[in-house]
């Protein structure tokens, strides 16, 4: 059955069991002379689709030390705070019930560049049963990680460096970025490897003209500059051709004025579309490797 038709169907099951279904009440009364029935349903499904929105309704099967395991829903305590991000994360949630391992990320552009860096290098993610669950920003990472190991589920996560973090608390695989964020380490990257013509591509395949011909406005080369300290000052620069030949620092700078601008899962994908393996950072590597080995641990 297609999404629709699974979730119509549980549902039919439960006003059934919860004598909801009037055309089963009329059918109960006039075949047996009951007013109604008390029910329980069982329901084993490899679809996401099946799972109820309560995760105390989940018994999770995995294997662990060569023997059947089980995780119960009913005997897992989490704080109201974390039980939160379960519910604003249970699409990706549902889907990790069934997984070998999980990525946990930060954001929007990880969550679309992920899933092609590892093609790029050579991880089926689909094969190896390792989901990507977009946490919305770090201080959430810790809770879904939380909700992971309490239904035994392997995962490792990827947070930017940015602020003045602390991670003494994480006692989780993780890897962080070495510069400011996502979009700075990828820019860093690039421009420290002779991959200009790659941010090029990147940044034609993200607006729809010519991206050296673009203004940008003070006020957003100042907030980048603000979020990444590339230069003293404020820079003094309207487009690309402004930019004296061979300054890094401000071409680095207008390269993350647009990044900002376009952050999303699409400028993700778009990274992820576009760069070798030799220029993904090595950081992102790093995790896909992990969960990659984390994923060959469970059958």
């Amino acid at each position: 059955l297609h999404p629709y038709m699974q979730r119509s169907l549980i549902k039919y099951i439960f006003d059934i069991l919860n004598n909801k279904n009037e055309n089963f009440r009329k059918l109960l009364k006039e075949l047996f002379e009951l007013e109604g029935i008390r029910g329980q349903a069982i329901l084993v499904t490899h679809s996401p689709n099946i799972i109820l929105n309560n995760y105390k309704q989940v018994v999770r099967f995995f294997v662990e030390d060569e023997k059947i395991s089980v995780v119960s829903g009913r005997d897992i305590r989490i704080q109201k705070e974390v039980e939160k991000h379960l519910l604003r994360n249970l699409a990706y949630f549902k889907e990790a019930f069934f997984s070998r391992c999980a990525i946990i990320v930060e954001g929007d552009s990880e969550l679309g560049a992920f899933p092609l860096f590892a093609k790029t290098m050579g991880i089926d993610l689909d094969e190896n049963g390792i989901i990507i669950i977009k946490a919305d920003g770090k201080e959430s990472i810790p809770k879904i990680a939380e909700l992971l190991k309490e239904f035994k589920i392997p995962f490792c996560a990827f947070a930017d460096r940015d602020k003045e973090n602390d991670y003494s608390d994480w006692d989780f695989y993780y890897e962080i970025t070495s510069c400011t964020d996502f979009e700075e380490e990828i820019i860093d990257n690039l421009l420290n490897n002779g991959g200009e013509n790659y941010l090029d591509c990147i940044l034609n395949k993200s607006f729809d003209q010519a991206w050296q011909q673009i203004t940008v406005q003070e006020t957003l080369l100042n907030k980048a500059n603000n979020i990444y300290k590339v230069v003293n000052g404020t820079p003094e620069i309207k487009s690309f051709k402004d930019i004296p030949n061979g300054d890094k620092k401000l071409q680095k700078l207008f390269y993350l004025s647009l990044f900002i601008q376009k952050k999303s899962i699409t400028l993700g994908r778009i990274i992820g579309e576009n760069l070798t393996e030799e220029l993904i950072p090595d950081s992102f590597k790093k995790v896909l490797l992990e969960a990659e080995k984390l994923s060959k641990k469970v059958t």
